[in-house]
């Protein structure tokens, strides 16, 4: 996203725009508001049943872990196109 900003509240992502938002999936998905809800989500999934964790093979996720998982989402939401 270009010239906006965000924060999460609860449950939900309020987005400020100042210019324009994400045009496109790719865009989006490659975004820090995406990074950001996935590492929160993430985080929460972990307090909440770390069982659902056992996909990366361990309770704790690390960085690395969720470049994993971006780059698993853009793959399976562009391969549509």
């Amino acid at each position: 996203m270009l010239n906006g900003s965000f924060e999460i509240f609860e449950k939900k992502v309020i987005i400020r725009i100042h210019d324009r938002i994400c045009e496109t999936t790719d865009e989006f998905l490659s975004s820090d508001i995406f990074l950001n809800v996935l590492k929160r989500g993430m985080d929460e999934l972990a307090i909440r049943n770390p069982f659902l964790l056992n996909i990366f093979g361990k309770k704790y996720i690390q960085e690395n872990d969720i470049d994993s998982l971006m780059r698993f989402s853009r793959e399976i939401f562009l391969s549509g196109k």
